[in-house]
C-alpha cells in the first residue's frame, strides 16, 4: 500500500506525522585531500562503519565501497535507520565529498572534526541544514 494510501486510510495520521520530521542534512566538500588516503579502502569501510555508532545511529547495512573507473577514487555509503551517510572520493582532483543525511539529530561539529583529522583538506566548504 502506498504512503498516500496508507495516510488516507488513517485520516492523515502518517502525512502529518512525516510533515512533523525534522530533516538534519550536512554536506562536507574537501579540497587538497592527500591522494593516498582517498584512495584507501580500508579507511573508508572503518570510517562507515563506526561513524554511525559514534554519532547515535544505528546501521542497517554494512558499508559498503566501489572503485571509480572513469573518476578515481572511492564510493561508498551506509544505510542508517534514519536514512544514509555517504563518501565519494576523487584521487585525480584531491577531493572528497560526504553527505550525512537523517530524520535524527546528530552533531555536524563531531563529524566535520573526525573526518578533517583523517584526511586533513586544504579546504573545506560545509553546509548544514535543519528542517523545521
Amino acid at each position: 500500500m502506498s504512503i498516500e494510501k496508507l495516510a488516507l486510510t488513517k485520516e492523515g495520521g502518517i502525512r502529518e506525522a512525516m510533515e512533523k520530521v525534522k530533516r538534519y542534512h550536512l554536506t562536507l566538500d574537501f579540497h587538497g585531500c592527500n591522494e593516498n588516503t582517498l584512495a584507501d579502502m580500508d579507511i573508508f569501510y572503518d570510517l562507515l562503519n563506526k561513524l554511525p555508532g559514534e554519532i547515535g545511529m544505528k546501521k542497517l547495512t554494512m558499508p559498503y565501497l566501489m572503485k571509480g573507473n572513469y573518476y578515481p577514487g572511492i564510493t561508498g555509503f551506509v544505510v542508517i535507520e534514519t536514512s544514509h551517510i555517504s563518501l565519494h572520493s576523487f584521487t585525480e582532483t584531491k577531493q572528497l565529498l560526504i553527505d550525512v543525511f537523517s530524520c535524527q539529530p546528530y552533531d555536524p561539529e563531531k563529524i566535520e572534526k573526525e573526518l578533517t583529522a583523517i584526511f586533513k583538506p586544504e579546504k573545506v566548504i560545509k553546509n548544514f541544514l535543519k528542517s523545521s
